[in-house]
């Protein structure tokens, strides 16, 4: 069963991704990473005993970035066994599910995560939408195009659609991310470590 759920989980990309032993991959994941926590520290400053609720979570390696011990972390994702690989490394709470229809009471959770998740959607307002509902503070990552496919193209991946990734289903620039973004939240601040852009933002609604 144990190896059974390893080969699952070393067959997802994003386990791939950050277990990479590519030093500039790792370096990018760091700086990325640092500008998420300084986001998130921002949005629970003062609050005290903290929900955050990750969607999208995967194997949760963001809560080891953000020190989770210092809230309360639940991912939420569709996969058993990034649940099971998330649980057993991380010690975290999870929960298996759909992040465009969250179990979670209106307002319930301090912060919610949804880290390179939404370009992978056909629909992102409605996912956006679902986050807005139940978080007080939204924090979102997509990738930063056309900064994303250059890097991508710079170590020779994707090469035949320009550096575009095949799973992706939308591409944003900043501008037109933010205007995205800006229909349903108040936006508090914006980071760009590259290649991704970082938004931390307040629903309209609150």
């Amino acid at each position: 069963m144990a190896r059974t759920l390893t080969a699952a989980v070393e067959a997802r990309p994003n386990y791939r991704k950050h277990r990479s032993r590519n030093p500039i991959q790792r370096w990018l994941l760091r700086n990325f990473y640092r500008e998420v926590a300084v986001l998130a520290n921002e949005a629970l400053s003062g609050r005290s005993d903290p929900l955050v609720l990750d969607v999208g979570a995967g194997e949760a390696f963001v809560a080891a970035y953000l020190k989770a011990g210092r809230f309360r972390y639940v991912g939420v994702d569709p996969d058993p066994a990034a649940a099971a690989y998330a649980v057993s490394v991380f010690g975290v709470g999870y929960v298996i599910g759909d992040g465009r229809r969250l179990p979670v009471r209106t307002r319930a959770a301090d912060l919610v995560l949804c880290l390179e998740v939404l370009e992978h959607l056909p629909d992102p307002d409605a996912a956006l939408a679902e986050l807005c509902r139940v978080g007080r503070f939204v924090l979102i990552s997509v990738p930063h195009q056309p900064w994303f496919a250059l890097a991508n193209l710079i170590r020779g991946k994707n090469l035949r659609r320009l550096g575009d990734d095949p799973d992706h289903r939308q591409f944003w620039t900043a501008g037109r991310f933010l205007r995205w973004a800006g229909r349903r939240l108040s936006i508090d601040r914006v980071r760009f470590p590259f290649p991704w852009l970082v938004l931390l933002g307040h629903p309209r609604s609150a």
